[in-house]
């Protein structure tokens, strides 16, 4: 359950357009993609895709850290 509701408030601080940052994790934002147009890979024919916001994920030095001292 509070997990859950940190989860809720992630989501609506991302919606108001706020980055989220956790300590030692990394930082939540959104990203704006502006409009365009790509191909379709198995028609080759051109498809117009409209803007959208989509959610990115920095990784925090602590764990890229953690992470790299492991595979060392």
């Amino acid at each position: 359950m509070i997990v859950d509701q940190v989860f809720q408030a992630m989501a609506e601080a991302l919606t108001r357009g706020e980055k989220v940052e956790i300590r030692g994790l990394g930082t939540f934002k959104i990203k704006k993609k502006p409009s365009r147009f790509v191909k379709d890979p198995r028609t080759g024919v051109e498809i117009f895709v409209k803007e959208k916001f989509v959610p990115t994920f920095k990784m925090g030095k602590i764990m890229k850290n953690h992470l790299n001292s492991k595979h060392e």
